[in-house]
């Protein structure tokens, strides 16, 4: 697929390593997207300097960065460079997705497009339909190998930051950039040889009319709807590769992980340290790195370890005792999959357990070759070939129709790009 934009390096955004880069950088790449929009250069027509700009926009995701362009003063009004710059509409959008809005390192994301191509997603063949629904500004898109990248025929994506999803469609002129949020997006179910993505982090219920009453429990949290939605969309076979919350597997109630484990495989689960988006988003959370496969037609649950939870016993300086820490099943079977010590954390809602490394970048060190000894080497297939039968003046005719046609005929059937 031509016209998606790639980093110039591994280390392009190395520089936005403050709150004062990131600041500086999203502010320099919102007044270029409005110049943009007003001399309405359409996307495919900017140079690569421009583009470079505003790749590098990190979203507000960062308290100290978005505090640098917004000032609250004693009435609540809202002050600032920020505030001046964009509409109250797309303002609205940035502090509704701020809290969430931790986009991915460029090396992790790299190093995930690795353990797709180690799965030989490069060779399933052409016409591949990749989904992005959190997409920030675009860096899974942006990072895309190019053993996949010519394979691909379709990509889609969506994102509830309307600059992001702006910028996004200005570096990926080919793809289908839909600015709102993923819940409210209409998309073919079985339809996606691939969902990348870093999902929103959040205990926030989800409004979706499509999901039935006793499938509710997968609309409580963000994190958990977006992980079942992709599994939902996905072709059977086809992989999903997710950045997801410690909860989604850690949480007391296995319904999530139950209703996922009735339709994929867990191939590989690695627990991130704490701190892992703190480069470029100012933030300490951690998260879990999830491949899943869809089970193809006829496929029957295989026993799963990481349904249930299991425990991580360690001296509790708030407790002044030894504490026993639910964990998920899985890491006490693979602890070399958690990338870090775990160590307790003390809030004012309690403990949790953190991830902590020994050396800065120690665990993109040893991924990749993790992902290498656990993902299944070339294991992904290509969709199947359907046949359809045709009725012709009382004779029946039958033709192979492939996934692309598939894929045109639901085309037809969705929405037209929102801006």
């Amino acid at each position: 697929m031509q016209n998606l934009y790639s980093y110039p390096s591994p280390d392009a955004l190395a520089h936005l390593d403050s709150a004062q880069a990131r600041y500086n950088a999203n502010i320099l790449a919102i007044r270029l997207l409005k110049q943009l929009e007003l001399d309405k250069v359409l996307p495919g027509s900017i140079s690569l300097t421009e583009q470079h700009i505003l790749a590098a926009y990190a979203g507000w995701g960062d308290t100290d960065t978005y505090n640098l362009g917004v000032q609250v003063d004693a009435t609540g009004q809202l002050h600032g460079e920020l505030v001046e710059l964009v509409t109250e509409a797309e303002l609205k959008a940035i502090r509704r997705s701020r809290l969430t809005g931790f986009y991915t390192p460029l090396p992790l994301a790299q190093v995930i497009w690795d353990g797709l191509l180690w799965l030989g997603l490069d060779k399933c063949g052409d016409g591949l339909k990749v989904l992005e629904p959190a997409c920030g500004s675009g860096v899974f898109l942006s990072t895309m190998p190019d053993a996949i990248r010519s394979r691909v025929t379709h990509v889609r994506a969506s994102e509830l930051d309307k600059i992001s999803a702006r910028i996004t469609q200005y570096l990926h002129p080919s793809a289908v950039v839909h600015a709102e949020a993923f819940e409210t997006l209409a998309l073919p179910e079985n339809a996606f040889d691939l969902v990348i993505s870093n999902v929103p982090f959040g205990n926030i219920p989800i409004f979706d009319a499509a999901i039935v009453a006793d499938e509710d429990f997968l609309k409580r949290t963000l994190h958990d709807y977006f992980l079942s939605r992709a599994v939902r969309l996905t072709r059977p076979g086809g992989i999903v590769a997710l950045l997801t919350s410690y909860g989604s597997l850690d949480k007391k109630n296995g319904r999530v992980r139950e209703w996922i484990a009735e339709r994929a495989d867990l191939l590989a689960a690695m627990r991130l340290p704490s701190g892992t988006f703190a480069g470029n988003a100012g933030t300490k959370a951690g998260a879990d790195l999830l491949f899943l496969r869809k089970h193809v037609d006829g496929e029957l649950p295989k026993p799963a370890e990481w349904l249930g939870l299991g425990s991580h016993r360690q001296w509790s300086v708030y407790a002044s005792t030894s504490v026993s820490y639910p964990i998920n099943a899985y890491f006490n079977v693979h602890p070399e999959h958690v990338l870090g010590t775990l160590q307790p954390d003390t809030t004012a809602h309690g403990e949790s357990l953190l991830v902590l490394e020994t050396e800065p970048g120690e665990h993109l060190s040893r991924l990749p070759e993790l992902l290498t000894t656990v993902l299944p080497q070339n294991s992904v297939t290509a969709p199947p070939i359907q046949k359809v039968s045709h009725s012709v003046g009382g004779n029946v005719l039958t033709r192979r129709r492939s996934s692309t046609l598939r894929w045109m005929r639901r085309l037809l059937r969705l929405p037209m790009i929102t801006r």
